[in-house]
């Protein structure tokens, strides 16, 4: 399987580096990198991420990666990777955000 990113998914990486607390681009642009290291692994594992939402006949699933959630759907060859959230979030945001990805 292929894993896609999102517009939306890669600018929530971009909007990560930029406004991030962590003191050093050097230790930003690792933890990105590990981030979609780990991603890349659904591509061997797709089912790795539990079931978080279904919706429009969609079944989300999503994977945690230290303070991170991978927000992502399997459709047909294809893991798609909708959306990246800071574990902090308010949940039922993140769900709204998600569902108008998905129109």
């Amino acid at each position: 399987m292929v894993v896609v990113w999102s517009k939306s998914a890669i600018n929530d990486l971009k909007n990560y580096s930029e406004h991030s607390k962590i003191i050093t681009d050097g230790k930003i642009q690792k933890y990105i990198d590990s981030l979609i290291d780990y991603a890349s692994s659904l591509s061997f594992t797709p089912s790795l991420g539990k079931e978080f939402l279904t919706y429009k006949n969609i079944t989300i699933r999503q994977l945690l990666y230290k303070m991170h959630r991978i927000f992502y759907y399997i459709e047909n060859d294809e893991i798609i990777i909708i959306q990246i959230t800071h574990t902090s979030r308010d949940i039922d945001n993140v769900i709204a955000i998600m569902k108008t990805l998905i129109n």
